[in-house]
């Protein structure tokens, strides 16, 4: 699966739609959607949240493709500092 932009993956674990190899990417994966971004921090959470449970330290690198909005970027590093990051961070 080839996504266009970095959030992308956290939009279709929040409920966006299936991505078809051959069509055209949904506009849920074009365009900003928070919602559906903050729906699929929840996996970021769980990784997080497993890792800790290991005693590391945990640091959150964010890539930002050209496509992603500084909100749904913004909202990532939130999301992961919310479930227990020890820093998150964008990164370009």
């Amino acid at each position: 699966m080839a996504y266009d932009r970095v959030t992308d993956p956290w939009a279709c674990q929040g409920g966006g739609p299936n991505v078809v190899p051959g069509n055209p990417l949904p506009r849920e994966y074009v365009e900003e959607h928070l919602d559906l971004v903050e729906k699929g921090c929840c996996n970021l959470a769980k990784h997080i949240q497993n890792m800790k449970e290991f005693g590391v330290s945990v640091v959150v690198a964010v890539n930002k493709f050209g496509t992603d909005s500084d909100s749904e970027i913004d909202l990532v590093v939130k999301k992961a500092l919310e479930a227990g990051a020890d820093g998150a961070y964008p990164c370009t």
